[in-house]
């Protein structure tokens, strides 16, 4: 029934990792309006004011702190747009500062900001009024392609008058995976194809190499008007396939495309090919990648404002697999021993404490991210010259058996714990030493 009682379920599981919670908006916005907030309604005073000790009251019993969305990307299996897109700068800064009293919690922020100015006022309220550290995520989105830097200036002048806001980016793109067992691609809204959809994966696959099936699908495709955000189900200018070893990094020339033009045929044939006769994925680096480049990442990673972030670890579970940005910031961002002042990348000890250090202070855990005594024994041993990423896969472990994206990476000779070895060579030990975090740990001297 409430915040705490979820708190004292997670407490009574075993992990192979810490966990931690926010008390999200959308959730906590229905539970006290009920149908109110489904209809976007505003909040009432007294609305806000019972959100705000709700949110005070997961704080006090171990959450991090409070998130918002305000996002038209972030929307329900149906499409409806997340119950928080429209709340007032009163509602966010109220339950802002019905968290601050408890003196502890951070704030997180996400929103399209396409009125930069409107979206970014809404930002320094609930910094200044509750007096706590807020981050937002920043992303690089193709249709606006600068915004992102109106931002950071906008984060820039708020630290310069005292307010503690951070940006969350992302060491690479941001990128949509599309395979036959994924829940994205180009052809699942065609009529074939939804014929066999619910097929087991070997029977789904032999249908679909029926070459009538397949005629009948890009028959059903040309016809299609893809009403996907961005075009995600029909741009192959931005869809790459994805190799064993992944490239998060392709050449124009490389995208489905251009291949398909090169070979006189049709983009959607060649889609069709990759992911039927090859059982492939396709790859489309949706934000972070205007023009095909890093340089705005690049800009992003260095500003002293920023924090990594954005992996979505357990968010779009079947549709992005970013979790593994953290093995990417090491495999591509870490300057080589020897390598030029001026050249591109970043010390390897750099990189290690953006992705350890700065992120526990971020949000609040003084007692990890450093080796040190008294400090969590949480560890990674890699094998730096071997760390790599395979290509990600479907695992059907979630409850129902529903999927979720995965991806093994190569390097890792051990993952330490609380002191426990839970994984060698990349396999668990079966070893759960992982427990909940019940809120915010001062840094240790």
């Amino acid at each position: 029934e409430s915040f705490p009682d979820y708190l004292d379920l997670l407490d009574s599981r075993r992990f192979d990792v810490d966990i931690a919670t926010q008390i999200p908006h959308a959730p906590l916005r229905v539970y006290v309006m009920g149908e109110r907030a489904a209809d976007k309604d505003p909040a009432t005073g007294d609305d806000i004011a019972r959100m705000g000790a709700l949110a005070r009251e997961a704080i006090d019993a171990g959450a991090l702190g409070f998130s918002t969305s305000r996002s038209l990307n972030h929307r329900a299996s149906d499409g409806t747009i997340t119950y928080s897109y429209a709340a007032a700068s009163e509602e966010l800064a109220g339950i802002a500062c019905g968290m601050a009293a408890s003196g502890r919690g951070v704030l997180q922020f996400i929103s399209d900001f396409d009125d930069v100015d409107e979206e970014f006022s809404i930002v320094r309220r609930m910094a200044r009024e509750s007096g706590r550290p807020l981050s937002l995520s920043l992303i690089q989105m193709p249709h606006v392609p600068d915004r992102w830097r109106m931002v950071l200036d906008r984060i820039e002048q708020a630290r310069a008058e005292g307010e503690t806001i951070r940006a969350q980016v992302c060491g690479r793109p941001i990128g949509v995976m599309m395979a036959l067992d994924f829940s994205r691609n180009p052809f699942m809204m065609c009529k074939s194809y939804c014929e066999v959809a619910d097929l087991d994966d070997e029977a789904r696959l032999a249908a679909l190499r029926d070459p009538e099936r397949r005629s009948r699908i890009l028959a059903e495709f040309a016809d299609y008007r893809d009403e996907e955000p961005f075009a995600l189900r029909s741009d192959f200018g931005r869809m790459y396939e994805l190799g064993e070893v992944p490239d998060y990094e392709p050449r124009p020339e490389d995208s489905l495309q251009a291949r398909a033009e090169r070979e006189g045929r049709d983009p959607a044939d060649l889609a069709y090919e990759v992911l039927v006769d090859r059982n492939g994925v396709i790859y489309v680096p949706a934000a972070n990648y205007s023009n095909n480049s890093l340089d705005a990442v690049r800009t992003m990673l260095a500003h002293p404002a920023s924090i990594l972030g954005l992996g979505d670890g357990g968010a779009h579970c079947s549709l992005l697999c970013d979790a593994s940005m953290t093995t990417h910031m090491l495999t591509r961002w870490v300057k080589p021993d020897g390598a030029a002042d001026d050249s591109e990348g970043m010390p390897l000890e750099q990189v290690v404490k953006a992705l350890t250090t700065d992120t526990a202070d971020a949000v609040g855990l003084g007692d990890r991210g450093q080796i040190g005594i008294g400090m969590r024994a949480d560890l990674n041993i890699i094998d730096l010259a071997n760390l790599g990423l395979m290509k990600p896969e479907a695992f059907a472990d979630l409850p129902n058996g529903a999927k979720r994206l995965g991806q093994r990476a190569t390097g890792y000779d051990a993952t330490i714990v609380a002191g426990q070895v839970t994984y060698r060579k990349g396999e668990p030990t079966g070893a759960l030493p992982g427990r909940l975090v019940r809120g915010s740990r001062p840094r240790l001297n």
